[in-house]
């Protein structure tokens, strides 16, 4: 594949799902280049809070296991996909105060 890091990060779910499922891109090349997006980018946005690489990893080896078997769970099988984690509500968000998280992260790709 002839294309930059950068580029697969603002590729579509559906093309890089199609790349994916022809074999064009593994899902652990697709992983590498969003993490390397993130080493650059998040420093400055800090919209990764807590970065899971090596779950990530294993997540992507399985999923181009499954799609090399036929066993795709999904069109977006071994897309990256980021998930939000809950968090305590602030002490200065007191109409906040009375929730708290009831649910955790499970998949790091789907």
């Amino acid at each position: 594949m002839t294309t930059t890091d950068d580029d697969l990060c603002f590729r579509t779910a559906l093309d890089l799902s199609a790349l994916l499922r022809s074999r064009e891109l593994s899902a652990r090349e697709l992983l590498e280049a969003h993490l390397a997006r993130i080493e650059r980018v998040n420093p400055a946005v800090n919209a990764i809070v807590t970065l899971v690489a090596d779950r990530a990893r294993e997540a992507a080896q399985q999923a181009d296991e499954r799609i090399a078997a036929g066993r795709s769970s999904g069109r977006c099988t071994g897309c990256p996909s980021p998930t939000r984690t809950p968090t305590t509500p602030r002490a200065s968000a007191p109409a906040m105060a009375h929730r708290s998280p009831t649910a955790s992260p499970t998949r790091t790709i789907c």
